[in-house]
């Protein structure tokens, strides 16, 4: 029987795969690019299965791409601000956000992120995955902030972006809004409830 060591044989390509930089998106290069508007990770905490089947299939794609030709770019990247991180870090430390100074409480968002990034980045490896670690940006950097809102500024513009009434997810604990991809559906025998929605002409 073949002494097979795993984890010598995954440590060997990748840092083969490293040297090589075969996941390097090529500025220089005349290929037709393919580029990957990847969702930023959540920096709550480390890897479980949901991350790795979401971003396994992204990374199908960049795979397929790059044997047909292309030069993916396909960034390395971390949201770090938003509800999972702030409730992470209310559970951890046994508060919340509005016990302390919100200086103060973004500071440990912040710190608890950069923690989590560093392990997140070992298992993405180990995982296999093909993100260019060379472009790496985080949601909390001051140019990705400043894109964002020309971003929203331009679509503003383009009449893209407008205020309006409607119904929303409201989480009563953390006392905001919250988007349909946050939301944990349950199955229950409970009451229905109809509620009318007067809107203005």
């Amino acid at each position: 029987m073949i002494d097979y060591d795993q984890k010598q044989i995954e440590k060997k390509w990748q840092e083969k795969w490293q040297e090589m930089k075969i996941y390097h998106f090529d500025f220089e290069s005349d290929k037709p690019v393919y580029s990957i508007d990847v969702p930023p990770r959540y920096a709550s905490g480390p890897l479980h299965a949901g991350h790795a089947v979401h971003y396994t299939h992204i990374d199908f794609v960049a795979r397929y791409k790059r044997m047909r030709g292309y030069n993916v770019f396909f960034p390395l990247c971390f949201d770090v601000n938003g509800i999972p991180i702030e409730e992470r870090v209310e559970r951890k430390l046994g508060i919340t956000r509005k016990d302390i100074d919100r200086q103060e409480f973004i500071k440990l968002c912040s710190e608890f992120a950069e923690k989590n990034i560093k392990k997140m980045i070992e298992q993405y490896i180990k995982l296999g995955e093909s993100m260019d670690p060379t472009i790496y940006y985080q949601t909390d950097a001051e140019y990705y902030r400043r894109l964002t809102q020309i971003s929203f500024i331009e679509m503003y513009e383009k009449g893209l972006i407008y205020r309006g009434e409607f119904p929303v997810n409201w989480c009563p604990r953390c006392m905001t809004a919250m988007a349909d991809a946050e939301i944990q559906y349950v199955e229950r025998e409970t009451t229905l409830n109809t509620i009318k929605f007067y809107f203005k002409d």
